[in-house]
């Protein structure tokens, strides 16, 4: 955000002044913010001491109207917060930068700019680099939404800023949808909104709308799927490895989509008879697929890899596998092989975080861990504990897991999982308080 604000170039000077000043000597973040200032000639120790001295992240409240041949934009300073959280009377010094590179500082709690030429609507983040949530007025969302006229980050920020509103409860889960209808085909938030989307059929955040948001993505990630295929191809980027997997995953479980299911199927029956059948950036994500409708034979043939298989990534591959099925029996089956000597120490708690986080098994795994803690407890590692209550919450949005959580650390003291269980709980309530807002 700073060096977007006063220039590349100028950042370089400050940051070679700062090197230059205390170069074997210890600093401080006084000394840093001072030479970027001394070097810049602008606020930065005012701005930067605004963001380091108090919590918290600035939301922008963004109004334009025309006057004449000018836009006036009038921004409004608070602190963002989540829900029904009070926001204290907190101030920052705020390099509010807008799409044609022009910044203000916003140090007020509300300032006023005029920009030359009457704009329909205006972003005031550029390039998306500023640390800030913009909220907008609804005309100026929607001639922003799906329009060309932001960059790629810019629209990454927009998306991100929508949902954040949501969270925050100051927007609808309907503005979202419009907002990911918009911008779902956009390859540059793609990832994105369809990670969104993903949350909240997963978490359930509004019941009603299930068949929807299903169909939504439906709709958004197909055709990504049908551009990329299922193997990777030469010339594929990090970008276009992370999203295959992640349509396919979402296609697959979140949306219930019936022909990637019997696709998946398909290619992990292939692999299964040739390890070289499918590429190994996809195995694990379409063999998933694969064992969500998976039957006692799809389980054997992932067991017996997992028994047979003498490379170390192999097994674990195969090891992860037992816990996606929905088939309440074969769950079982998964949860009391981690009581035996098949399963590693240092595995177990992957393996039980899988289950857990599986919709189909979370109560299941629940009542295993309450009736087999002592022997679980005994076998997991130092500090693994943490990671078995954090799957705990990764799909839980009932204030009852809270409860059950606080029970049973209660029962059962972990000292060295005590973060987890802060965040387990915090994470369960957001989702919880979600689910509220948007009448879930």
């Amino acid at each position: 955000m700073i060096e977007a604000w006063i220039g590349g170039e100028k950042f370089r000077q400050g940051i070679n002044l700062y090197i230059a000043r205390n170069a074997w000597g210890n600093a401080s973040f006084g000394d840093f913010a001072g030479a970027i200032d001394d070097a810049t000639g602008g606020p930065v120790m005012e701005v930067l001491t605004s963001y380091v001295s108090q919590p918290g992240v600035p939301l922008v409240r963004v109004r334009s109207r025309c006057e004449g041949n000018a836009t006036v934009v009038d921004l409004e300073q608070t602190r963002f917060l989540l829900g029904s959280e009070r926001s204290p009377d907190q101030l920052w010094s705020i390099p509010v930068c807008f799409t044609d590179g022009a910044c203000i500082v916003l140090r007020e709690r509300t300032q006023s700019v005029r920009r030359s030429g009457c704009r329909d609507s205006v972003f005031p983040n550029d390039e998306g680099r500023g640390y800030y949530v913009t909220t907008l007025e609804p005309a100026a969302q929607t001639a922003l939404a799906g329009g060309r006229d932001l960059s790629p980050s810019e629209r990454m920020a927009f998306v991100r800023d929508q949902w954040l509103l949501v969270r925050a409860g100051s927007h609808s889960l309907d503005d979202y949808l419009q907002t990911a209808t918009a911008f779902g085909n956009d390859r540059h938030v793609a990832d994105q909104v369809l990670t969104t989307l993903g949350y909240i059929t997963r978490h359930r955040v509004d019941g009603a709308r299930e068949e929807r948001l299903q169909t939504l993505l439906r709709q958004l990630a197909t055709p990504i799927l049908s551009d990329l295929g299922w193997s990777v191809r030469p010339g594929d980027t990090r970008e276009d490895l992370e999203l295959r997997n992640k349509v396919i995953e979402l296609l697959g479980d979140h949306a219930a989509d019936t022909a990637t299911r019997r696709r998946g199927r398909e290619l992990t029956n292939r692999w299964l008879r040739d390890a070289n059948a499918l590429s190994p950036e996809v195995v694990s994500d379409v063999a998933r697929i694969a064992a969500i409708g998976g039957d006692a034979k799809l389980y054997a043939a992932f067991l017996k890899g997992y028994r047979t298989n003498s490379d170390p990534n192999q097994k674990l591959r195969f090891l992860s596998l037992l816990g996606a099925f929905r088939d309440p029996q074969l769950l079982r089956r998964t949860l009391q092989l981690t009581l035996t000597d098949e399963i590693r120490g240092q595995d177990l708690a992957s393996v039980l975080a899988g289950v857990i986080g599986n919709p189909a098994g979370r109560d299941i795994a629940w009542r295993f861990l309450n009736e087999n803690w002592s022997a679980i407890e005994r076998k997991l590692p130092p500090g693994h504990t943490g990671r078995v209550l954090t799957a705990l919450s990764a799909n839980a949005c009932d204030p009852v897991w809270q409860e059950r959580i606080r029970q049973f650390t209660a029962e059962h003291p972990m000292p060295q999982s005590e973060r987890a269980v802060r965040v387990a709980i915090e994470r369960i309530g957001n989702c919880v308080e979600l689910r509220a807002l948007q009448g879930g």
